[in-house]
């Protein structure tokens, strides 16, 4: 994968919150390309023989395992960018409310697409076409923030 950092070890919180953002928010993206990729696989794939359902909640339960541990340095982002916002310069007050909203956005919808994984695990009717919706969402989402959340990645 092309992510910036393998590890969310490393990620600079405290002193970069968003360089930070823009790590996960980019981690975010490969994993539900990845998600996407396995649940609605493309022709030539589907034409093959396809990916058994079976095979495609194995990989959603992966992507929702990394996704959970994305979310909470997503969380801990938003601790430090409320601090951020409290206190400082005019500047940097701005860039804290800003990365804070971006993080908000980005942990309600990890939230709904969340609850759409665990109901596409537990096989409930209409959960695969709820959760390639939540795909394509959070998909766009993640497109709409990138370059905001790079802009500010020097904060």
């Amino acid at each position: 994968m092309d992510d910036k950092i393998a590890l969310l070890i490393n990620l600079p919180l405290r002193t970069r919150p968003g360089f930070s953002l823009d790590a996960c928010l980019s981690k975010i993206g490969s994993i539900i390309e990845r998600a996407h990729r396995n649940i609605d696989p493309p022709f030539y794939r589907r034409l093959m023989g396809g990916v058994s359902k079976d095979h495609a909640r194995a990989v959603v339960a992966t992507c929702h395992a990394d996704l959970t541990a994305i979310l909470r340095v997503t969380l801990q982002i938003q601790n430090i960018c409320k601090d951020m916002a409290s206190s400082g310069d005019e500047a940097t007050r701005h860039a804290g409310n800003a990365l804070a909203g971006y993080c908000q956005r980005l942990i309600v919808a990890t939230h709904d697409w969340s609850a759409r994984a665990s109901d596409f695990e537990a096989n409930i009717f209409g959960s695969e076409k709820a959760l390639l919706e939540q795909c394509q969402r959070l998909t766009r989402l993640h497109e709409t923030l990138a370059k905001p959340v790079d802009n500010l990645s020097d904060w």
